[in-house]
């Protein structure tokens, strides 16, 4: 399965990093927060077939490129990493959402035929 995650670019730590962090991540402690930050560990991951994770990850990306904060993406595959741009994400978000509108209509296609 595919992983999707994110990093900052930077690992010195800023107050506006924290701000946003804090907002998706409000129980995790701001020192945890920072050793994330300094060490250049994920900030947040989904898996490559969550929809919603997706979303969220486009979320803290929208909130941190507010902040003027540079991110790193990439998709972690069971060989090798790959990096991906804010282009992709949105285009796997689209799709996503392009797929479940269609279920909904075959379902209710289904429906109406019984």
């Amino acid at each position: 399965m595919n992983i999707f995650e994110l990093r900052l670019a930077d690992t010195t730590v800023s107050p506006s990093m924290i701000k946003v962090l804090r907002k998706y991540f409000p129980n995790t402690p701001i020192g945890e927060l920072k050793r994330t930050i300094e060490s250049n560990d994920v900030i947040f991951s989904c898996s490559g077939g969550s929809y919603d994770g997706k979303k969220l990850m486009m979320k803290i990306i929208k909130s941190l490129n507010h902040e003027g904060i540079q991110i790193k993406l990439c998709e972690q595959t069971e060989n090798n990493t790959y990096p991906l741009t804010i282009k992709d994400l949105q285009s796997f978000i689209n799709r996503g959402r392009a797929i479940g509108k269609q279920v909904v209509e075959d379902i209710e296609n289904e429906t109406e035929k019984n």
